[in-house]
């Protein structure tokens, strides 16, 4: 029997150093977004307008591609005052 196999054709080995990979990536570009906010604060509102965006790409772009019911991603929270 062969290695498993993943959506997008590479092994479950690959599979998970991507992610992992992805990780690692995002977690040292959330590190320096602070310094950048300092020197640039307009770049907060850009960032959370794009942010707004996301989930509805990985609705898209992941969870419909793979077949997978999309999790209820809403915030349900209060917003605060600034």
């Amino acid at each position: 029997m062969g290695a498993a196999r993943t959506a997008c054709g590479c092994g479950c080995e690959d599979a998970k150093k991507a992610l992992l990979s992805v990780f690692h990536i995002t977690n040292k570009g959330l590190a320096h977004i602070t310094e950048d906010l300092d020197n640039h604060p307009e770049h907060g509102r850009l960032i959370e307008i794009a942010s707004r965006g996301v989930p509805a790409l990985v609705i898209s772009y992941l969870y419909k591609r793979l077949g997978l019911e999309a999790p209820n991603y809403k915030i349900n929270s209060r917003r605060r005052e600034v």
